[in-house]
């Protein structure tokens, strides 16, 4: 499933929120995934939020450099080395033991549409992930908003 920029313009504006905070010069060690993925593949997830955060995934080494950013305070809620910056946040894989994926993976299967630098995670992978949120037992967010997600992808590839 390709990512139509031309009829998307969400995509540019994932891509701003990524470049006000740093992330351009990281844009091949990095991924888009979740809700603002989903978006730039046109399904809107917000839930009648006005707004959407960008969650990215990217190394660890990456994470390192952006600690000496002054934009960039710790956010653990994904991962002990999880990051944030305004309207975006950023982590390492795996986060814990619902969703064992390792970030190399990730990134490498990124889907990067023309003239866009940032790649985002595929259709497939975010249903994945959703599902495994949905059904993890350690899992501690909401379960229910990964499941109305899981719903919106699928019914966007049916």
């Amino acid at each position: 499933m390709a990512i139509d920029t031309g009829f998307n313009l969400l995509t540019a504006d994932i891509s701003s929120k990524l470049n006000e905070v740093g992330l351009a010069p990281y844009a091949d060690r990095l991924v888009v995934v979740g809700g603002a993925a989903m978006a730039a593949y046109g399904i809107d997830s917000r839930d009648d939020h006005p707004f959407f955060d960008v969650d990215v995934v990217t190394e660890r080494s990456v994470l390192d450099e952006l600690r000496a950013d002054e934009r960039w305070e710790p956010k653990s809620e994904y991962s002990d080395d999880g990051l944030t910056a305004g309207l975006v946040d950023a982590m390492s894989m795996p986060v814990d033991s619902s969703y064992k994926v390792d970030g190399e993976k990730l990134i490498g299967e990124r889907v990067t549409p023309a003239g866009i630098v940032y790649g985002f995670s595929p259709l497939a992978r975010i249903l994945d992930w959703k599902l495994a949120l949905v059904i993890s037992p350690t899992y501690k967010g909401d379960g229910s908003k990964h499941l109305r997600h899981a719903k919106l992808i699928a019914e966007h590839l049916l």
